[in-house]
């Protein structure tokens, strides 16, 4: 008989006093135990990729439960507008837990002629890449005691995506923030 690690994530409505109304399972992820591990090591490794996994797909499947009930509401302007679903849009969203990519709702009014992405309204960010503000604080916030390859390298490590971001991004991140600071105290 085999043993496995489950990391579930999910959305959980609740009504008047916590009492649960609806649970969505939105992340499962699952990896086999080994029958005996060798080391703490692998076996935290198993689990820590496990978690990073859980945490992106949780992420992703989060965004597109609200990208759906923005888009679901179908507003625009005002009543008159007839808005209609056009088809979807990517966005790539670089975070603390790595690199997504979520397919927006795209939206189109009849009666305005225009186009629009709902989900826009929540970012206030009209782009197709998106870098949060959390991972920039982080890569400036490890920079200040690493090189930036180091830097790079201990990003990657806790967020578990070897692409989430280059040394030069965390580079101009910091070279950006300098400037800032210097602006304000100007």
């Amino acid at each position: 008989m085999s043993q496995y690690l489950q990391i579930t994530v999910s959305l959980v409505e609740k009504e008047q006093e916590n009492i649960e109304k609806n649970r969505t399972i939105v992340a499962e992820i699952e990896r086999e135990l080994p029958e005996v591990f060798y080391t703490i090591e692998s076996l935290e490794r198993l689990v820590t990729e496990a978690g990073n996994q859980a945490k992106k797909e949780g992420f992703l499947r989060t965004l597109e439960h609200y990208d759906n009930r923005i888009s679901a509401a179908r507003e625009h302007l005002n009543e008159e507008c007839q808005v209609i679903f056009a088809g979807k849009k990517e966005l790539v969203i670089t975070s603390t837990v790595g690199r997504i990519e979520i397919k927006r709702q795209r939206c189109e009014c009849k009666r305005c002629g225009v186009t629009f992405l709902p989900f826009h309204r929540i970012l206030h960010y009209s782009g197709n890449i998106y870098i949060t503000q959390t991972l920039r604080e982080m890569g400036c916030e490890k920079a200040k005691d690493l090189v930036y390859k180091k830097s790079h390298e201990q990003i990657q490590i806790e967020t578990g995506d070897p692409e989430v971001i280059s040394e030069r991004e965390i580079e101009n991140w910091v070279v950006k923030t300098g400037e800032r600071v210097r602006e304000v105290e100007m």
